[in-house]
């Protein structure tokens, strides 16, 4: 019982650790739309990354971000959208 109790207290956390990093952009379109939108986005990133390193870990942003917008927690969903576009597209190294 504790360890479920542990795990979803971590999970919360996780989800406001990501909502913190919310880009102001992304906030404006906190929206059953702008979900659409994203998720379409990281869906082209994703068939277009199949051999990245972070691909099953922006697979599972992805089925989280899906979570959220369908829970109506459009924010919360846009982060983890936007972190799965992160993964599949870091920034590059400068030399």
């Amino acid at each position: 019982m504790y360890k479920l109790k542990y795990a979803g207290l971590a999970a919360l956390a996780g989800a406001c650790l990501t909502l913190a990093a919310l880009p102001a952009n992304a906030a404006d379109d906190a929206s059953p739309s702008g979900c659409l939108d994203s998720a379409k986005q990281v869906q082209a990133a994703l068939d277009a990354n199949q051999q990245s390193p972070n691909y099953d870990a922006a697979k599972k942003d992805k089925r989280s971000g899906l979570e959220f917008c369908n829970a109506g927690l459009y924010r919360q969903g846009l982060a983890y959208y936007d972190h799965a576009l992160q993964l599949l597209d870091p920034p590059e190294k400068k030399s």
